[in-house]
C-alpha cells in the first residue's frame, strides 16, 4: 500500500487481530521481501503502487519456486469484472475491494490463513511420505547384511574363550550392530519429519523426535 494513511490502518487492524505486519510503501520493496526464502506466507497487495503494481507482483511471485503457496489477497478500487478476473489470472487468491469492510477483509485473511494452514499441512504430508518410503527402502536394504554381521560376532563370542585380546573388539561390533538395528527399527516407526542440526549447518533426520519418542519422554 503506497498510502501512508491507509498502510497505516491496515497494518494497526491487522495487528490488533493478532498478526504479525510488515508493511512496504512500494511494490519494488514488496518485490524484495517476495523474493526472500523466507517470505511471508500471506500478502496483501494494494492494485496501483509505485514501482510494480499488485497484479505485476502476482505474475512474478508465482513463478518463484518458494512463492506457489503464498496466499494473495488483492486491495484494489478496481470493481469491474474483468478487472478482478485479471488479477485471479495473474495470480491472486482472493480480493477485497477498497475501500475496505473490516469484517469482509477479516473473514477473507482468515480465510487465506486457512489455506496456510493446510498448505503446510500438505507439504508436511508429502515429506513424511517421502520419508517414510526412503527410511522403508533404506531399512530393508540395511537388515540383512545387518544380521550377518550380528550373527557372526555371536558365533565368535561363544567360540572365544573369555581370556582373548579380541574378544572386546568383537563386543564392540554386536554393541554397534545392535544400535543399528535400533535405528532401524525407528526408520520403520516414523511418524513426523523431524530434523536436528548436524555439521556445517546441515540437517539431518532426528530419529528418536521422528518417532515420538522426545515427547514420550518429556
Amino acid at each position: 500500500e503506497d498510502d501512508e494513511v491507509s498502510r497505516r490502518v491496515l497494518e494497526v487492524t491487522l495487528t490488533r487481530w493478532g498478526y504479525e505486519v510488515v508493511a512496504y510503501p512500494d511494490g519494488g520493496r514488496a518485490w524484495e521481501a517476495i523474493q526472500q526464502p523466507d517470505a511471508p506466507r500471506l500478502l496483501i497487495l494494494d492494485w496501483m503502487m509505485p514501482g510494480m503494481d499488485g497484479v505485476d507482483i502476482c505474475r512474478h511471485a508465482r513463478e518463484l519456486p518458494h512463492a506457489q503457496n503464498i496466499h494473495i489477497i488483492l486491495l484494489t478500487a478496481k470493481g469491474q469484472t474483468e478487472d478482478l478476473v485479471a488479477g485471479l489470472k495473474a495470480g491472486a487468491n482472493d480480493y477485497v475491494t477498497k475501500p475496505f469492510n473490516r469484517e469482509e477483509l477479516r473473514a477473507r485473511v482468515n480465510v487465506g490463513v486457512r489455506m496456510v494452514q493446510v498448505q503446510e499441512q500438505l507439504v508436511e504430508a508429502e515429506r513424511l511420505w517421502a520419508l517414510t518410503l526412503t527410511a522403508g527402502a533404506a531399512a530393508h536394504e540395511i537388515n540383512q547384511p545387518l544380521t550377518v554381521v550380528m550373527a557372526t560376532a555371536d558365533i565368535l563370542l561363544t567360540l572365544m574363550p573369555a581370556e582373548d585380546p579380541n574378544r572386546a573388539r568383537i563386543e564392540n561390533i554386536r554393541e554397534a550392530g545392535e544400535r543399528i538395528s535400533k535405528i532401524v527399527q525407528q526408520m520403520g516407526e516414523i511418524k513426523l519429519f523431524a530434523t536436528k542440526p548436524y555439521v556445517s549447518g546441515t540437517e539431518i533426520i532426528d530419529f528418536d523426535a521422528a518417532v515420538g519418542e522426545g515427547a514420550e519422554d518429556s
